[in-house]
């Protein structure tokens, strides 16, 4: 009424141009807004070192400030994830040389891309290669013909070869990508819906082994049901890869006689987004 809030106005204003000031500075440490993707054993010991200097209210309170330097050292020399998976399996992502991050789609979620690319410090986002089918029909063996057959335009061999000498990148077929992680994995992205395996009950007991290869039973005289040639798929590329991930909903729980490990869609909606480290 008189102008006598004009100095504690003032006084507001210079609060507020220190806060922007401290966020700048703290801005020039961390260009990209992040710390990366914290080790388990770090993020606990954070927690442990704020529980105690929050509610011990004795002299022991500062002994938590030496877990602090703790922290950060373990984070400091702990590996970055080797793959990251969103938590509806659609999107998966390889940690590759060069500061490249291979991603399975070509048009993949910006925001969490964004994310994934600054905790793996990554400096380029690889979208997926998608060989040709004349590249499949070069393979020239009974089995990738049978695939071809049940799954057009979808080799495993091929895609496989694809990802071998694209290592920064996933090589993609329909509803399939295959990558090559850092330590010489093979790793399978499968979306059965993109198949048309939508109803796959009683299906896994139409799987049988055949030598090193796993085929599903097909009825004589009639065609191949969708649930049936993703089941072929779904074996077949269990038996050559090392880690298969799902990205909707399938009845099986492994990858039968294979080796392979299995993520499905169902693990990773209970338990959230995946980083792997192999």
């Amino acid at each position: 009424a008189f102008g006598l809030e004009e100095w504690p106005l003032r006084i507001m204003g210079q609060g507020v141009d220190a806060m922007l000031w401290i966020a700048r500075w703290c801005a020039d440490f961390s260009p990209q807004d992040t710390v990366g993707a914290l080790a388990p054993a770090a993020f606990v010991l954070m927690i442990l070192s704020l529980l105690v200097l929050t509610f011990c209210q004795s002299p022991i309170r500062l002994a938590a400030l030496a877990l602090i330097p703790a922290a950060l050292l373990i984070n400091h020399n702990a590996p970055s994830p080797d793959m990251l998976v969103s938590e509806d399996g659609r999107l998966v992502a390889i940690a590759g040389e060069g500061g490249a991050l291979a991603v399975n789609r070509d048009r993949p979620n910006a925001f969490t891309t964004e994310v994934w690319r600054n905790a793996v410090a990554a400096q380029i986002v690889a979208k997926p290669e998608m060989p040709t089918a004349s590249v499949a029909a070069q393979q020239g063996t009974d089995e990738a013909a049978a695939m071809e057959t049940a799954m057009p335009s979808v080799s495993i061999p091929a895609l496989i070869s694809a990802a071998g000498q694209a290592p920064n990148r996933f090589a993609c077929g329909p509803g399939i990508c295959i990558g090559l992680a850092g330590n010489g994995a093979l790793v399978a992205w499968l979306d059965p819906a993109a198949h048309g395996a939508l109803d796959m009950s009683g299906a896994e007991t139409a799987i049988k082994p055949t030598g090193n290869r796993i085929y599903a039973d097909k009825p004589a005289g009639s065609g191949e049901s969708p649930d049936r040639a993703f089941a072929r798929l779904f074996f077949e590329t269990c038996a050559q890869v090392d880690l298969v991930i799902t990205a909707s909903a399938m009845p099986y729980r492994g990858c039968g006689r294979s080796k392979a490990e299995l993520i499905r869609a169902s693990d990773l909606a209970r338990r959230g987004a995946a980083e792997i480290r192999f």
